[in-house]
Order: C-alpha cells, then structure tokens, then sequence
C-alpha cells in the first residue's frame, strides 16, 4: 500500500511542480518506504517556521492565553501527558528570555 501512496503524491507533486525533494514513508508493522525526487546535490533550505512560532506564542502571551513557563502539553490535552521527570514549556522550545 505504501509504494501505491507514494506513486500517487510523486504524480501531484510533478503534476503542480511543488519541487519535493522526496518522501520517506513510515507505517507501523510494515517496513519504509523511500522515494528520492532529485539529486543529492547540495543547497540551502531555509525555513521560517521557528520564526512564526515565536510570534504566535508571543501574540498569545501578550493576549494573556499563555505564559512562557506553561507546559506545552497543558494547552494540547488530546497529545497525551509528559513523561515524570520533566516537561517542555514554551519557553524552551522556542527562545529563552
């Protein structure tokens, strides 16, 4: 089922030229599935999703939804709990003040 999935995406992806690199595809029980979509020659990837976290959380302190030293999980109830000996704030996922 895995290589049909994946034929599938390759397609749209050439289809409306999004420029994936490629996709590993990971299912519980079944061994992976990797497709490469071009070389391995190297280049830069920047990304700005650290940046669009960092100023949503800090829209979201400002509004008074969050403080930097809440506990993640505590705003995600349906991600589970974290494990006893410790927990992830916002604060140390993203920035420290």
């Amino acid at each position: 089922m895995g290589d049909e999935l994946l034929d599938d995406f390759i397609r749209a992806d050439q289809a409306r030229g999004l420029g994936v690199y490629g996709i590993h595809l990971y299912r519980e029980g079944s061994p992976p599935v990797e497709r490469r979509l071009r070389s391995d020659d190297r280049v830069n990837l920047y990304s700005v999703a650290k940046t669009f976290t960092s100023v949503a959380l800090g829209l979201a302190e400002a509004e008074g939804r969050l403080t930097l030293d809440d506990r993640l999980l505590d705003h995600f109830p349906s991600c589970g709990r974290p494990r006893p000996t410790g927990s992830v704030t916002s604060r140390c996922a993203t920035w420290s003040r």
